[in-house]
């Protein structure tokens, strides 16, 4: 009987089931490439992104060409709000679950997160490599969108040049610093819109990943204070520098906020000019594991993390001179250190 099951005509495939593609370098990855992604586990393809992450922990697996050299591989990360319906959708047949009753139809109530954030962390080949606190806001417009650049040797990808993309929620602030903790599952919803893959080492920078920026640098809004530094090449150090930009809130963001908002705009450039901005600033550090970061050095203002650090998570606080903490918004710029 075993002679059946090696017949070649013997087929259980599906048509779906067809080699991978190998991508050769440089190679731009979006919804419209095919066979862009060999491999997926809690994520599945979108539409109109190269992929959407439906549990609470997603992977990819790009199939390339093993190169000669390492290479330089660039995610664009969105927030939406589909993002939040999936991520509301998830935590309801969680709670569902858990309070099941005769009664199909009642609702389950569900916490409120607008004032959360998600704080994600993601992997190459199971090693740390970015992480990223993003929210969707009112004022953000329809989405949050930041990248995430990184850098894998020929070794690391092994013979076979499959690259490995883990993306899963992290938890480590709630143990620091539970008052505007991170959104439990918060990877749920994610959508990866595009990977660009380079071949060799460039230069990365080192950046806040929050999903807002503007002129003054990286906005972080005062509900959480929390932010993610990815530093850039890993011989070298990151430094960031900390502003107070004026009272927190659901500040405007990007040019066309402010055209559609003219006066609120002038507004709030007024509060960034009164509010006190030397007074009790306060900075903790901790990885994304919630670990202290050895050799991590506060001066005011200003965090410098030594070379090869990895991602870290920051929180910032303010307090008035009378002692009470203080609702601000900030901006953070980063530089690499020589």
């Amino acid at each position: 009987m075993s002679g059946v099951f090696e017949l070649p005509s013997l087929h259980l495939g599906t048509s779906f089931d067809r080699p991978a593609r190998r991508h050769e370098l440089p190679v731009y990855l979006d919804q419209d490439v095919p066979g862009a992604v060999a491999l997926i586990d809690g994520a599945v393809r979108a539409p109109h992104r190269l992929a959407r992450v439906v549990r609470p922990s997603g992977m990819l697996g790009l199939s390339l060409v093993r190169p000669a050299g390492p290479i330089t591989v660039h995610l664009d990360i969105r927030i939406d709000g589909l993002s939040n319906e999936m991520w509301h959708d998830n935590m309801l047949g969680s709670r569902a679950k858990m309070a099941r009753s005769d009664d199909k139809d009642r609702e389950v109530p569900l916490p409120d997160v607008s004032g959360r954030h998600r704080l994600l962390r993601f992997t190459a080949q199971g090693r740390t490599i970015a992480g990223a606190a993003l929210g969707l806001r009112r004022y953000d417009g329809e989405a949050t969108v930041e990248q995430v650049s990184f850098q894998v040797t020929p070794d690391e990808l092994g013979d076979d040049g499959m690259l490995m993309i883990g993306m899963e929620s992290s938890r480590a602030d709630e143990q620091e610093w539970p008052t505007g903790a991170a959104m439990p599952d918060g990877v749920v919803g994610i959508a990866v819109v595009r990977a660009h893959l380079r071949l060799g080492s460039e230069p990365i920078a080192p950046r806040v990943a929050v999903g807002r920026h503007d002129d003054q640098g990286a906005l972080v809004l005062g509900q959480s204070g929390i932010l993610v530094v990815n530093p850039g090449m890993p011989d070298t150090g990151t430094e960031i520098e900390v502003g107070v930009r004026g009272v927190g809130g659901d500040r405007l963001r990007g040019r066309r906020a402010r055209v559609k908002h003219p006066g609120r705009a002038v507004r709030e450039l007024a509060q960034d000019r009164v509010v006190d901005k030397s007074h009790g600033i306060g900075i903790a550090v901790r990885t994304l594991d919630g670990a202290d970061v050895p050799g991590a050095d506060v001066d005011g203002a200003r965090l410098r993390l030594p070379a090869g650090t990895g991602p870290v998570m920051v929180r910032l606080t303010k307090q008035s001179p009378s002692g009470e903490p203080a609702l601000v918004d900030w901006s953070v710029r980063s530089r690499a250190l020589p």
